[in-house]
């Protein structure tokens, strides 16, 4: 197992289509295609959530990327990168998997390491959140970054709690605001 079979997988996916929530095998979103090639790529086991997928290995820089990177254009989406400037992605409803040129990058994330020691099914991925000592404690806390990223998950999931409420009213008959849905569920 390996970064490169990462690759292989996710670029196996393309063509296929963008539904939201899925990690395949017959459709994917955006980090349902990450959690996918790293499971059949890498047999590592990755969050289905771009916000916990951005806590996730070691800050990488722009100049720093290096093929099978997770790369965020923004706190909502994440691709895979597979070098030469390109990644595969999952973009968004009415579109497929896709090899494209990098078109955004906020941040990227090195969570791919290496081969899988042989006679390993899974492997933790190490989380810089969950400190192992005091003082990685005391170094979390004090690094504004970890701020960041908190802040960025959060948003994140406000933004899907308000689209899920937003597609229940959408399918409730006589329901035409989040706020008649609350009046209608209490």
């Amino acid at each position: 197992m390996s970064i490169e079979q990462v690759i292989a997988v996710a670029r196996s996916e393309i063509g296929k289509p963008y539904v939201f929530g899925t990690a395949g095998p017959n459709t994917f979103d955006c980090s349902g295609l990450v959690v996918y090639a790293a499971w059949h790529g890498d047999n590592k086991r990755l969050p289905h959530f771009t916000g916990s997928l951005l806590l996730l290995g070691t800050a990488v820089s722009k100049a720093e990327l290096q093929p099978g990177d997770l790369v965020f254009p923004d706190a909502t989406h994440v691709q895979i990168y597979t070098g030469g400037g390109m990644v595969v992605e999952a973009p968004h409803t009415g579109t497929n998997v896709r090899e494209v040129a990098m078109w955004g990058f906020m941040t990227a994330r090195r969570v791919f390491s290496g081969p899988v020691p042989q006679n390993t099914t899974t492997q933790a991925v190490s989380n810089p959140l969950i400190p192992q000592s005091v003082t990685d404690f005391a170094n979390v806390v004090n690094d504004p970054n970890t701020w960041k990223r908190i802040g960025l998950y959060t948003a994140g999931a406000i933004l899907a709690i308000i689209g899920l409420a937003l597609l229940v009213v959408d399918a409730t008959p006589g329901v035409s605001s989040i706020a008649g849905l609350a009046r209608k569920v209490t």
